[in-house]
């Protein structure tokens, strides 16, 4: 049984790991972006509540889908939750919760309220220490403001691997300059990676912003640009596999990006990398016939101009002229196609947008627009001589096909009609011959 001594001694031991514990449990939390050092040891967490809570409400009266954190982030009951209580799962809802919050703060943080309310998730959560990365991505679109190198300020000693780059710039707490962030996504895959995936998580979120974006594709475009570069030094066998690594990281990326409905800005900023990407290296028909597949199943009313642009530069890039059955179906949907393909061309070249739409249009035997599409094509001057050539010679192998089958005479008098306007123009008839004799036809046995 213990003594007299031994039990007040327990007691003063106990009242002075108390003291302790709580003198570290305030030196975790006073790192803040708001106060200073001799400020924040002497604040309660009421008194932070307080002025973040006020912050949180202007939010809410700012964009109503702050609303819901009201429940958790900045409910009463955050006043006395501790991180080191909670168990892993836990944890874990608490980060998706964080970094759905962070994200749709991101383009608020120059506003006063906004960053009261980030001010929370530091001293509560101690989210410069749970959260590094979703912080410092929210925070990444201001590098040049004075905000960002308060923010390094209360980063953790050690960063992830991902964040390495940064820590020049924490000793000097300086901004880094845009060319840091494009040579750490080029350099650096796990921030390449993190950086992808917090646009792609908020975008799909619903709460990116235009910033967000337009920030993202002015570091994703030269990033690519220099990744390029640096895939075409080496040997041979070098560079291939770089190149491989290389399109194993974006095109995913890409892929996912476009996939996103209804953020135009998404949309524009991928069909900018893509258009880096295709113009600079030689990719095969397969990775292009993703692209372009992705960029017509990804664009809208509001995206259909530079899609149908970026559609246009793949298909300069394509060894084989026909399209996939998907993207060709993409493009007859289109409205006003030709009108668009004719103001694209006075912009860039569209030759082969519209001859690989013309001979991938055959298929679609039963549909007037197609007909018209390739009569089009074959009489305009925006295909080559050689392009006009391989469409005219699959329109031989289609007349030749329909008089051999019992297909509707509707489209037979079609193809004649498009023959007929070929044979009158000085032009394209030494075509239609060259590629009659070729096939040992005769235009009268074709009756055209």
């Amino acid at each position: 049984m213990a003594t007299a001594l031994q039990q007040q001694l327990a007691q003063i031991a106990k009242k002075s790991t108390d003291q302790l514990d709580l003198k570290a449990q305030r030196a975790q939390h006073s790192k803040s972006l708001l106060f200073d050092p001799r400020v924040t040891a002497n604040q309660t967490f009421e008194t932070i509540y307080q002025i973040c809570a006020e912050a949180f409400q202007e939010l809410c009266l700012l964009d109503a889908r702050f609303a819901p954190f009201a429940a958790n982030l900045f409910s009463e009951q955050s006043k006395s939750e501790e991180r080191i209580n909670l168990t892993k799962k836990e944890n874990e809802d608490l980060d998706q919760i964080i970094d759905s919050f962070l994200g749709l703060v991101s383009s608020r943080l120059l506003l006063r309220p906004g960053l009261k309310a980030v001010e929370w998730l530091v001293r509560r959560f101690r989210v410069h220490e749970y959260n590094t990365e979703s912080l410092v991505l929210t925070f990444l679109p201001y590098h040049a403001n004075p905000v960002f190198p308060t923010m390094l300020s209360i980063l953790p000693k050690t960063l992830p691997p991902t964040l390495k780059f940064l820590q020049p710039y924490i000793s000097s707490l300086s901004c880094p300059p845009s060319q840091a962030l494009v040579y750490a996504a080029v350099n650096n895959p796990s921030f390449f990676t993190a950086f992808n995936t917090y646009v792609v998580r908020t975008s799909n979120l619903g709460h990116h912003s235009v910033m967000l974006l337009q920030f993202w594709a002015g570091v994703m475009t030269p990033t690519i640009n220099g990744m390029l570069d640096a895939a075409m030094s080496g040997r041979a066998d070098v560079r291939s596999q770089r190149q491989e690594d290389l399109l194993l990281r974006l095109v995913p990326v890409l892929q996912q990006t476009l996939r996103i409905k209804n953020v135009p800005e998404l949309f524009l900023g991928s069909c900018m990398i893509i258009c880096v990407l295709v113009s600079k290296t030689q990719l095969d028909d397969k990775v292009l016939d993703s692209l372009m597949d992705a960029v017509s199943r990804g664009w809208t009313s509001q995206t259909i101009d530079q899609g149908l642009s970026t559609v246009a530069i793949i298909a300069e890039e394509r060894q084989s002229l026909k399209f996939t059955r998907p993207v060709t179906k993409a493009l007859l949907k289109v409205p006003a196609l030709e009108s668009r393909i004719l103001e694209l061309q006075t912009k860039q070249h569209t030759g082969r947008l519209l001859t690989g739409l013309a001979m991938t249009s055959l298929d679609e035997a039963s549909s007037p627009e197609a007909f018209d599409l390739i009569e089009n094509a074959v009489t305009s001057h925006i295909p080559t001589l050689p392009q006009k050539a391989a469409i005219i010679q699959l329109l031989l192998s289609a007349v030749s096909d329909l008089q051999a089958s019992s297909e509707a005479l509707a489209s037979q008098e079609r193809l004649g009609r498009i023959f007929s306007a070929l044979c009158q123009s000085s032009s394209t008839l030494p075509l239609v011959q060259a590629e009659a004799a070729r096939l040992d036809l005769s235009l009268e046995s074709l009756e055209v």
